[in-house]
């Protein structure tokens, strides 16, 4: 299976270092130039599957890279943002940090207990099980999902074997795509602690522009 994982365009929220969670809160004017020109770019790719996670941020860039190809779009709620409980909303610097930047949101991001929401093995939980059933569903397809930076973070370190924590985050800007070339080691996937022992890698790049992935994709096929 060919994953390719779209971080949504930018929001307000996204300026402002405050969590957003499961908020529902809509690209601004830069985010959705992001997605169109990640759209264009994407387009150049005969991906058979667009899903995308129920938000209205990520199902923005979902439709629109979907109407110049003239896919549907299948929503998964499983593909949706971190549930932070009550921090949703909040600026980093009102929960825990003097720094109100993209980098205290990551650190924010694996290190908090956020009070009513999910904890990080319960969110690790949720993506390991979309990219199981992802491939499950799909494997031998073109599949790009439309989702979000939590995810994407966590995505990266469970493909890679990788234990969530600070140490190993791989930031992802908004409005930029990581894709990954999956191969599983047996005809069918076997019960494993890690996914990387159920699944070779054989290609990937990671948080980069749309134009990136077209042109490798391009020249592999």
């Amino acid at each position: 299976m060919y994953l390719l994982l779209a971080r949504h365009g930018e929001t307000d929220y996204n300026i402002q270092g405050r969590l957003q969670g499961q908020l529902p809160n809509p690209l601004n004017s830069t985010g959705e130039r992001q997605v169109e020109e990640q759209a264009k770019e994407l387009a150049k790719i005969p991906f058979d599957v667009i899903i995308s996670s129920d938000l209205e941020r990520s199902l923005q860039g979902a439709r629109t890279h979907a109407d110049l190809v003239g896919l549907g779009v299948t929503v998964d709620p499983q593909w949706r943002e971190r549930n932070f409980g009550r921090h949703e909303g909040k600026l980093v610097t009102e929960i825990r940090s003097d720094q109100q930047d993209y980098n205290a949101l990551v650190k924010h991001f694996y290190e908090c207990n956020c009070p009513e929401g999910e904890s990080l093995h319960q969110f690790q939980d949720r993506i390991l099980d979309a990219i199981r059933q992802t491939h499950s569903q799909y494997n031998g397809k073109r599949v790009v999902v439309h989702t979000h930076g939590g995810v994407i973070m966590a995505a990266i370190n469970i493909l890679l074997g990788e234990r969530l924590e600070l140490t190993n985050a791989h930031p992802h800007k908004n409005g930029y795509v990581s894709y990954f070339h999956l191969k599983r080691r047996s005809d069918i996937l076997a019960e494993a602690d890690e996914l990387a022992d159920e699944l070779v890698i054989a290609d990937k790049l990671v948080n980069v522009p749309g134009r990136e992935i077209a042109s490798r994709l391009g020249k592999q096929h």
